[in-house]
């Protein structure tokens, strides 16, 4: 069985966590505070070199939906 939550739970924590957009994944790591689906995936990419010649930037630019797939 889930945990009973309802919406307030979530309205009274989220402005404490010091994200301007608490609604969108982030990803912390370190100082760095990402938002956005693709940006945080091309940030781990780059961070441990999965991609070549800028490749991975560039479909992820064009073709967005790759990413989730």
């Amino acid at each position: 069985l889930a945990p009973d939550y309802d919406r307030s739970q979530w309205l009274n924590e989220k402005f404490k966590l010091g994200l301007d957009f608490p609604n969108l994944p982030y990803l912390i790591d370190g100082t760095h505070k990402i938002t956005q689906s693709n940006a945080i995936l091309r940030y781990i990419a780059r961070k441990h070199n999965l991609c070549e010649c800028g490749l991975l930037q560039c479909v992820g630019e064009r073709w967005p939906p790759l990413w989730l797939d």
